[in-house]
């Protein structure tokens, strides 16, 4: 189903974007040193800036230790499954399909935690919350109109979901 109202691009976009907003905020004030947001925001901000705004807003201390390292990973599949059917990137239509991307990454990411290939702690929360992201993602679409951005041709929105999709990841990934 398609809608074409004026309110509802602006929002699903929103629909998308507060999640990633939250997200990132975890990432930047809340996660140890290192993160790749961290290290994009210290080459924005300056590092003296970037740690005087952690030791101000960091609630790590007043919130479970799920909402700081499981909870992103579940709010970012979302946002990102969700941004993939916004832009349409699968000719036909295959919500769950094209859904199950950041998924994949969610759980690709595990897996090399897992085996000791990349930095960071393997944490099965991580692959619950990933799924409950999913599984939301589809429970949206399911339950709204789908609107989709029409951007010029299909390899356009798929070149832009893909750059979109990979600053996400390297946002959740440790750099440093």
């Amino acid at each position: 189903m398609r809608a074409s109202t004026s309110l509802a691009v602006p929002t699903y976009i929103m629909h998308v974007i507060l999640p990633l907003l939250v997200c990132g905020y975890i990432y930047a004030f809340c996660r140890p040193d290192g993160m790749g947001l961290q290290v994009v925001l210290s080459w924005v901000v300056g590092a003296d800036q970037l740690q005087s705004a952690k030791a101000v807003y960091n609630l790590s201390a007043y919130v479970d230790t799920w909402v700081t390292y499981s909870m992103p990973a579940m709010l970012w599949t979302f946002s990102i499954a969700l941004l993939a059917i916004l832009f349409d990137i699968d000719k036909r239509r295959r919500h769950y399909l094209v859904a199950f991307l950041p998924l994949a990454l969610t759980w690709g990411l595990e897996a090399l935690q897992y085996v000791g290939l990349t930095d960071g702690t393997f944490d099965v929360g991580d692959i619950i919350a990933g799924l409950l992201g999913y599984l939301a993602a589809i429970l949206y679409i399911r339950s709204h109109h789908l609107v989709v951005i029409n951007l010029s041709d299909l390899k356009v929105r798929r070149l832009l979901f893909a750059c979109l999709f990979a600053c996400v990841s390297v946002g959740d990934v440790w750099v440093a």
